[in-house]
């Protein structure tokens, strides 16, 4: 669907798909185990910060399954107003196992985003998430959220964000169990999910007409400012 009506003359910058819709950026990422370089971000950035047509952007992580966190934190870096300060902002706390009892865990071990000087996404950013954008992908949405120019619309995200370990026992059974959980800075586990700042949903018949209603909702919002 998103290809057939809305990936109009798209690019690939390493592992983004990005276009331009009624002058808006486009960015599609399907997976944060692909990596993420500064060149790929340059590579979108710059056009849309060279044009001034460009009302916002709108970054795509629906039905991310999440991956690797560093190219997490090498996002972060590209987000928020433009600044040569050194700021930083909780992104998560993570509580690791450290026994057999059932509270046994230790104190939080805090993760920042650090602010940096590095050319941001320009104007307002939008975020979109489903039930099935998931562990890293809801991390870096719950740091999205951080940034007063970002909007996060779509779905409440999935969990997995902790680290599960496992075993197979001696009747062929797997016993699975998650060895640390992750919290926002005001206590909100994880893996309840990211709530949106704004809730849309897609129906059957949405689909059937081609259309993709949280797309449409977030280019709405875009243009409304």
């Amino acid at each position: 669907l998103l290809e057939r009506n809305y990936w109009k003359n798209y690019k690939q910058a390493g592992p983004f798909i990005h276009t331009v819709i009624d002058s808006i950026g486009y960015i599609y990422y399907s997976s944060f185990e692909d990596k993420i370089t500064d060149e790929h971000l340059d590579i979108i950035i710059e056009p849309l910060r060279e044009d001034s047509n460009i009302r916002g952007v709108i970054f795509d992580i629906r039905d991310n399954k999440g991956g690797d966190i560093n190219n997490a934190f090498t996002l972060l870096k590209r987000m928020g107003v433009d600044t040569s300060f050194k700021l930083s902002a909780v992104l998560f706390k993570a509580f690791y196992k450290k026994g057999p009892e059932r509270g046994d865990f230790t104190e939080a071990q805090t993760s920042y985003i650090e602010q940096s000087d590095k050319v941001k996404f320009p104007k307002r950013f939008v975020l979109l998430t489903n039930r099935t954008t998931m562990a890293e992908a809801a991390l870096f949405a719950t740091g999205a959220k951080g940034f007063t120019n970002v909007k996060v619309m779509g779905d409440t995200t999935g969990g997995r964000a902790g680290r599960i370990v496992g075993a197979e026992l001696p009747n062929g059974w797997i016993l699975e169990y998650p060895a640390s959980y992750f919290t926002t800075d005001d206590g909100r586990n994880l893996e309840d999910g990211v709530l949106p700042d704004k809730t849309v949903h897609t129906t059957l018949a949405d689909e059937a007409q081609g259309k993709d209603a949280i797309l449409d909702a977030a280019l709405e919002e875009i243009k409304s400012f």
